[in-house]
This record gives C-alpha cells, sequence and structure tokens, in this order.
C-alpha cells in the first residue's frame, strides 16, 4: 500500500514538474511586436533611398544596407577623421606599432580583412565572414 503511494505521488509530482517547464503559446500581437517584418522589397527601397546598396553579405549571405563613404581612401591616422573606420587593409601590421598611417573605408560592411588604426596605433588584423 506504501509503494503504490509513494508511486501515485512520484507520478504526480513528476507531470507537475514538466508542465511547469512548458512556456505559453506566443499570441500573433506578441509575435509582430517582437519581429516586425518587412519584405525586402521595402527595405531595398529603405536603403536606396538613404544612398546605400542593398546587397548579400557574409558566410550566411544574409540582406544588408552597405552604406558607401565619400570619404574613401583618404590618408588617416585615426576614425574620427573618418566617416567610417581608419584601416589598413593591406598586409598585417603588428599590433601596437605606432605612428601608423591608414585609409578611411569604403563603406560601413564589417565584412572582409581589415585592421583598424587608432591614435597612429595599429589595432589587431580582423577577418570576419
Amino acid at each position: 500500500m506504501n509503494n503504490r503511494l509513494a508511486l501515485f505521488f512520484m507520478g504526480l509530482f513528476s507531470l507537475l514538474f514538466i508542465s511547469a517547464c512548458q512556456t505559453p503559446a506566443m499570441t500573433s500581437e506578441q509575435s509582430d511586436a517582437t519581429y516586425p517584418s518587412k519584405s525586402v522589397e521595402i527595405l531595398a527601397k529603405e536603403c536606396l533611398a538613404k544612398g546605400g546598396k542593398y546587397t548579400k553579405e557574409g558566410r550566411l549571405q544574409a540582406y544588408r544596407c552597405v552604406q558607401q563613404f565619400s570619404d574613401a581612401g583618404k590618408s588617416c591616422s585615426n576614425s574620427s577623421e573618418c566617416q567610417g573606420k581608419c584601416t589598413n587593409s593591406d598586409t598585417a601590421i603588428e599590433a601596437g606599432t605606432a605612428n601608423v598611417k591608414g585609409t578611411c573605408a569604403a563603406n560601413d560592411s564589417p565584412f572582409g580583412c581589415s585592421q583598424t588604426i587608432e591614435g597612429g596605433v595599429a589595432k589587431g588584423f580582423l577577418c570576419v565572414d
């Protein structure tokens, strides 16, 4: 009798425990607010209106709006001198090297390989897929 009662309560507690782990279903109002969806066409038009290029980038080939910078290629020693970042994208310079000149980035794409120059000092060389 005690074994049956113990098994009954173990089963009851197990069911209660499992049911407590479930999350409530998301309503359509919640999902729309959390994940607003715009069509690719609308996003592309918005990007073009801002002067960008709507293109696939990165390993996942996800669409993103890439903004071109008018000061691309200008000599710099700090990102504050550029619309984007001051980079060295040729060959890697040892991080910490001082008195380094870079060029202003052509766009705001985070993909590819580059090395940021801040205060005339080379930072680490980074490649992003």
